[in-house]
């Protein structure tokens, strides 16, 4: 797989990041935001692997995003690892069906009641 510009951009609605491709892998990439110094990096990595045979064909695809943050207070740093996972059988689902349902992943990590649950540890009643 290859991208037209080795660069995507995401924003977090205050600050745009580029992550430019840092080290590539057989079928891993691993981006750093250029934005970000070595002391507190922020990367990103996706790849895909598949499994099984015939209508047991199955993509498996992950995207991370590790991001390093700095206590304004006491200066300690952490990093925040975020995963995504997507399986789905290849020769079963299509295209808009997995992205469909990335969607509303999406959706319910970006709705306030949900995300704000999510991140409290809270289960829905």
């Amino acid at each position: 797989m290859s991208f037209p510009n080795p660069i995507i951009d995401l924003t977090d609605g205050t600050t745009d990041h580029d992550f430019a491709v840092l080290e590539r892998k057989d079928r891993k990439v691993i981006l750093k935001d250029s934005a970000t110094g070595f002391d507190a990096p922020s990367y990103m990595t996706f790849g895909h692997t598949m499994t099984g045979k015939g209508v047991k064909l199955t993509q498996n695809s992950v995207f991370r995003l590790d991001v390093t943050v700095i206590n304004a207070t006491t200066l300690e740093e952490g990093v925040i690892q975020w995963y995504t996972v997507c399986r789905y059988p290849v020769k079963v689902a299509t295209a808009a069906q997995v992205l469909e349902v990335g969607a509303q992943s999406n959706d319910f990590l970006t709705t306030g009641t949900n995300s704000a649950m999510f991140i409290n540890q809270e289960l829905p009643d």
